[in-house]
């Protein structure tokens, strides 16, 4: 039999296992749910880059500007929509962590020990409010979101510029089927959504 000390590692050790699980099944959800938002993203880039093609390339006209808006916009929702997913859900997790710990000790120690708990509220203000890697979440996504647009609107100006086919702008700013869509620019904001 093992001492409390090796009792409350190796129950750490367990519950870190269920830990990374639910992490992994996040990140799952959230890669499919830009993906999917992609797609639709990328069959309107199709359809609204065609309305320029024999035009004269002015990135001042109204209809420049009407297209990066709309890009801009349905990107913009799109990360919300993952930080809308993400938020409530680590707002769970962090008040499960919170009993859970406690609950690990209680367990592994063999005399009786009360513990102050954290109030719930503070434990979710954690996850919103509390700057990781020197920013708040809302402050990543809002980051991840200009980034992202910024990369865009260079990709398609670059192709346009160059006189680049739809198609080959489109497969900059999307990526490749070869390689798993994993080489456009879209694919960095969903890289970048799963890191956060």
């Amino acid at each position: 039999m093992g001492t409390s000390n090796d009792e409350y590692r190796d129950a750490v050790l367990r519950h870190q296992i269920g830990v990374r699980r639910f992490s992994a099944g996040l990140n799952k959800r959230v890669a499919e749910l830009l993906e999917e938002n992609d797609r639709d993203l990328v069959e309107q880039l199709r359809i609204r880059l065609g309305r320029f093609k024999g035009q004269e390339i002015d990135f001042t006209s109204k209809k420049w500007k009407d297209l990066i808006a709309k890009i801009t916009l349905e990107r913009r929702e799109s990360l919300l929509e993952a930080e809308n997913m993400i938020t409530p859900e680590l707002k769970t997790l962090a008040v499960m962590e919170g009993a859970k710990e406690i609950n690990l000790l209680i367990e592994a120690v063999p005399i009786k020990l009360s513990f102050n708990e954290i109030p719930d509220s503070q434990l979710k203000a954690i996850v919103t409010e509390r700057p990781f890697f020197g920013h708040r979440m809302k402050e990543w996504f809002s980051a991840l979101s200009n980034t992202d647009r910024s990369r865009i609107t260079r990709s398609i100006q670059l192709g346009m510029i160059q006189g680049e086919s739809i198609n080959n702008i489109v497969r900059r700013v999307a990526g490749t089927r070869a390689n798993s869509f994993k080489d456009g620019d879209l694919s960095i904001a969903r890289r970048d959504a799963r890191t956060i």
